[in-house]
């Protein structure tokens, strides 16, 4: 949204969702002292099962000016950000059924599998960011950029609002670029940019 000739307003706006259901069987971590196969040359396989649920919000409102300092053009870049996920991975192993002969395989299907409910994973991040380009006769550009940053993890018992937090950490990081413009397009450049 255009305030004026200089300012201008953004935000967007992201929920997603994502599920997925996952069955594997390989061959199993057993018999090292005969290279994991059997006396007759079969081999063990582990069943595994996983239910696996996803949730993010992820949001961004930021304001950007255009305007001049003299010669010198300026875009300055101000916002703040959030992010809010929810990681949910059931999981259980099925018993070990027929042993199967690797060259000439008899498939003899899959035993059942008990899922067993464990707590989500959360991260909530939230942050805050400040960039500017400054454009020099149109040939040098240099950019440099401040942001707060901090996150917090935990668990979750499947709710999306309510976890308790295991760890949290927050910092602030900065960047810098410089780049020129040459006549044929040639643009060299040097960037500096920590990250958190």
């Amino acid at each position: 949204h255009e305030l004026d000739s200089v300012w201008t307003l953004g935000a967007t706006a992201r929920v997603t969702r994502g599920t997925s259901d996952y069955r594997h069987a390989w061959w199993a971590f057993d018999n090292y002292g005969n290279f994991r196969y059997n006396e007759d040359g079969t081999i063990n396989r582990t069943f595994y099962a996983a239910e696996n649920d996803m949730r993010s919000l992820n949001l961004d409102a930021n304001a950007r000016a255009e305007w001049a300092l003299g010669t010198v053009q300026m875009q300055t870049l101000i916002g703040a950000s959030y992010t809010r996920g929810v990681y949910d991975s059931d999981y259980g192993y099925g018993a070990q059924i027929a042993a199967l002969d690797p060259f000439n395989p008899v498939y003899s299907g899959a035993p059942d599998i008990t899922i067993t409910d464990y707590n989500a994973n959360t991260v909530e991040e939230k942050g805050l960011y400040l960039q500017n380009r400054a454009t020099f006769g149109d040939r040098l550009h240099l950019d440099t950029g401040l942001r707060w940053g901090s996150i917090e993890t935990g668990e979750s018992t499947g709710t999306f609002t309510d976890a308790v937090v295991n760890a949290s950490d927050s910092a602030t990081t900065g960047n810098a670029a410089l780049l020129y413009r040459f006549d044929n397009d040639v643009a060299p450049y040097v960037s500096y940019a920590q990250s958190f």
